[in-house]
């Protein structure tokens, strides 16, 4: 169990360094005009999430996203990756989701958390929102298993 933890928490890392912006930056198609449309998007991937459609999920995140799609569809497959017979050993099956918090920092930057909620563990998810000249986009994406984390991200 905690090689499968391990595996959980490095596999946030490296999500978290694929979805952090390191890689070469796409041309931008969309962006949220609004900052009150972010928290219905993050609702919409995470009700992919919950029903099950990772890829669903992902894909919704490109047009917004400022990652290439090459860099969003190695974080998809390796989300994928991670879903095996352990993952459903370990956590259960997805049951829903459950908004956490919204924060900015100054006025460009915005954080929404949600828990993925599976039978046995809670999953944590964070987005980061990147108030652009032309609008909001996606900047970064993660997921995690660090619940004791959730009490300082918000």
């Amino acid at each position: 169990m905690q090689a499968m933890g391990s595996q959980i928490r490095r596999l946030g890392a490296a999500l978290l360094l694929v979805c952090g912006g390191l890689l070469a930056l796409p041309a931008q198609a969309e962006v949220f005009k609004a900052e009150a449309d972010l928290l219905p998007f993050t609702e919409g991937f995470m009700k992919q999430v919950a029903a099950g459609d990772l890829k669903g999920a992902y894909a919704s995140a490109k047009p917004y996203s400022t990652l290439a799609t090459e860099d969003l569809d190695k974080a998809l497959q390796q989300a994928q990756s991670a879903r095996t017979v352990e993952f459903v050993q370990r956590y259960g099956r997805t049951r829903g989701h459950e908004f956490v918090s919204k924060r900015k920092v100054g006025i460009s930057l915005a954080r929404i958390v949600f828990l993925e909620k599976t039978d046995k563990h809670p999953i944590m998810w964070s987005f980061f929102f990147y108030q652009s000249p032309t609008g909001w986009v996606l900047d970064s994406f993660t997921w995690d298993n660090q619940v004791a984390a959730a009490f300082l991200r918000h």
